[in-house]
């Protein structure tokens, strides 16, 4: 029994993220943030990642209004950005789980056209 459960576990597909989805991910320095998913193709998954960060994953009543926010030196704030294009293999690896859906706006996407005209690469 217990080895029939054991090779369910190891069958299991992997997380299919899909656009829309609101993500808790591990974030860079500790603790976790908050990304949405805008798009997803062949080569990864194009997220925006939002500048508020939690001690603990956090759900949708924790996020509240999420914001992008300026970064660099002169900022003060945690890094944010509004398209990251990650491959498969990176977006993994910020452990994502799903917090909620929103609908993906045109807005949202400004940077993921920019990305595609330049024909843009994944981190």
């Amino acid at each position: 029994m217990l080895g029939s459960l054991l090779a369910r576990l190891r069958r299991r597909t992997p997380f299919q993220p899909r656009a829309g989805q609101l993500l808790s991910v591990v974030a860079e320095g500790g603790g976790f943030a908050v990304m949405k998913v805008l798009a997803v193709d062949a080569g990864g998954v194009h997220g925006r990642l939002y500048v508020q960060r939690f001690a603990a994953r956090p759900s949708m009543a924790d996020a509240g209004e999420l914001e992008v926010a300026p970064f660099g030196p002169e900022h003060d704030a945690p890094f944010s950005i509004g398209h990251m294009p990650l491959s498969h293999r990176a977006f993994a690896s910020f452990q994502p789980q799903v917090m909620g859906e929103q609908p993906v706006t045109e807005e949202e996407l400004d940077g993921w056209h920019m990305w595609r005209d330049a024909s843009g690469g994944y981190f």
